[in-house]
């Protein structure tokens, strides 16, 4: 096999800087695919479940159209620029009829989704007999922080985020704050209030969101740690 590559630079240890950046490449690839069907399935779940619960539509066209392009965007296309992870070159070969969806990762797709829509409807119903407005905000921003925050637990499959480190992607961090300023600004600024149909959420509102999100997270990292490292 060796012998039927091509060297330009008479330098058999491009070789395994290029089974290095192949494998980098792959697991880039994965870890968006996983991100996006993930997260996604979370918003589908939260809108099904919702209107079979007789719920007043937890979130509007327009705050759907707005969590794909903001999640969908800036954080996803950075994740794919994750660096190589630690021992990338020690793992077996990956198997060629291994697919992107495998069972284990379906799994965790599953959880991350039941999950989102759990703790969206949770808080949902818990301010809606405030106003459907306000219910309809802190569902739209916990489902945006649900995805800028589990963003982080797909940057690896293999490791947690304390011993991957956090400020390993630059571009992931500021695509996350980017994202985060728009929602502020989409929910809090007056003149996108109006166009968006959002009211300002209390710090207790944006506190609970933000749990929620986190304790996702927390779940995203155990899975990690308590499930067989995939090879």
């Amino acid at each position: 096999e060796a012998s039927d590559m091509v060297l330009a630079d008479d330098n058999f240890a491009t070789i395994v800087e290029a089974v290095a950046g192949g494998r980098t490449i792959m697991d880039n690839i994965v870890k968006f695919v996983c991100y996006m069907l993930g997260t996604n399935l979370g918003e589908v779940l939260t809108v099904f479940v919702g209107i079979a619960l007789r719920f007043p539509l937890p979130l509007t066209a327009l705050m759907l159209l707005w969590i794909n392009l903001l999640t969908d965007g800036p954080p996803a296309i950075a994740l794919s620029l994750e660096k190589p992870e630690p021992g990338v070159m020690q793992r077996k070969p990956r198997r060629v009829t291994e697919g992107i969806i495998t069972p284990a990762r379906l799994v965790r797709m599953l959880v991350i989704g039941v999950g989102m829509m759990a703790g969206t409807l949770a808080l949902f119903s818990w301010r809606l007999p405030a106003g459907l407005a306000g219910a309809q905000t802190l569902a739209f921003t916990t489902l945006v922080l649900f995805q800028l925050v589990l963003v982080f637990s797909y940057r690896s499959e293999r490791f947690i985020i304390t011993k991957l480190g956090v400020f390993r992607n630059v571009w992931l961090l500021c695509a996350v704050a980017l994202s985060l300023l728009l929602q502020v600004l989409v929910v809090q600024w007056q003149p996108l209030q109006a166009l968006f149909g959002t009211v300002s959420l209390s710090g207790i509102e944006w506190l609970a969101s933000a749990a929620m999100a986190f304790a996702l997270f927390l779940v995203a990292q155990l899975i990690i740690i308590f499930t067989p490292t995939p090879e």
